[in-house]
């Protein structure tokens, strides 16, 4: 099947959400130890490594250590159960998101959520968040439609990548034909029609033509007036 502009954009944006989280930094511990450091691109300087003794090091990494079981992952405390079932009572009740999961939490969530319990949270919480976003994207449409000034003002505080990835094509859309429905285009307005622009034209050109014959007459006058006078001079000069 071949994607529309829109749908492949979008499998760009997820494709580059996911990419761009294998740089965030997780806690790893292997179980091998090298006397040298890492030099990575993402990251300064890892190690030298030690056997046993968690380190910070990319999601990449990781996940290739551990699947040459050369290193175990450890859960991130925003995974665990108890921090999941906060932010779903906070996604439940409240109108923002919850500032308890990172900006990648779904590619992350991805790799690190292994244990059951914590998949059903994440699905509940990802549920919740969407229907959240598609009531603001409402109530935004709204405001749009019956505002005729500025565009509202919407806040995504704590929105996370994939779920900012999902909207961006329609939202997109929408301000564009709000554009095009609530305020008059720039041509419309400022372009003129060609019958209009010669009636405009003939009118200044009449306009010019008066004010030139006035003058003109003006100059006769001053002229006769003066001839009138002349013989009137020579006679007193007699």
């Amino acid at each position: 099947t071949t994607l529309s502009n829109n749908d492949t954009l979008d499998w760009k944006r997820h494709a580059s959400s996911a990419f761009l989280a294998g740089d965030e930094l997780v806690e790893c511990v292997p179980s091998f130890s090298t006397d040298m450091p890492l030099e990575l691109l993402s990251v300064v300087k890892l190690g030298p490594l030690r056997a046993g003794i968690p380190v910070s090091m990319p999601l990449w990494l990781a996940l290739l250590l551990e699947k040459r079981n050369l290193a175990n992952i450890s859960s991130p405390t925003w995974l665990s159960v108890d921090n999941l079932k906060a932010v779903l009572e906070w996604e439940q009740t409240r109108e923002t998101f919850s500032p308890a999961l990172p900006y990648y939490w779904q590619p992350l969530a991805r790799h690190l959520g292994k244990d059951e319990a914590v998949k059903i949270l994440l699905q509940d919480i990802a549920m919740v968040r969407m229907d959240k976003i598609r009531r603001n994207l409402h109530t935004l449409s709204k405001q749009s439609l019956s505002s005729e000034s500025t565009l509202p003002i919407v806040t995504i505080t704590g929105i996370g990548a994939l779920e900012l990835a999902s909207i961006h094509s329609f939202v997109q859309m929408s301000f564009h034909q709000h554009l095009k429905l609530s305020r008059p285009s720039i041509s419309s307005n400022n372009t003129k029609s060609a019958e209009e622009t010669r009636r405009d034209a003939a009118i200044a050109s009449k306009t010019k033509n008066g004010e030139n014959e006035g003058d003109s007459d003006s100059e006769e006058e001053e002229q006769e007036k003066a001839a009138a006078a002349a013989p009137s001079r020579l006679r007193r000069f007699r």
